[in-house]
C-alpha cells in the first residue's frame, strides 16, 4: 500500500489536513492535493456546527 492511499484511509477515517500534515512533514497544499488527487471527497473546513 503507498503512503497516499494511507493518508486517504486515515483522512476517511476522520483525521484532518493538519493532522496529516505533522505525521507525514508536508504542507497542508502537499496533502490537500494528494487527496484530491485520490479522488476524496473532502469534508467542509471548519469545525461542525451544533445542532
Amino acid at each position: 500500500m503507498s503512503s497516499r492511499s494511507c493518508w486517504r484511509q486515515q483522512y476517511e477515517a476522520g483525521a484532518t489536513i493538519a493532522q496529516l500534515e505533522e505525521r507525514h512533514g508536508l504542507s497542508h497544499g502537499a496533502v490537500s492535493r494528494a487527496l484530491k488527487n485520490l479522488g476524496v471527497q473532502m469534508r467542509p473546513k471548519g469545525r461542525p456546527r451544533k445542532s
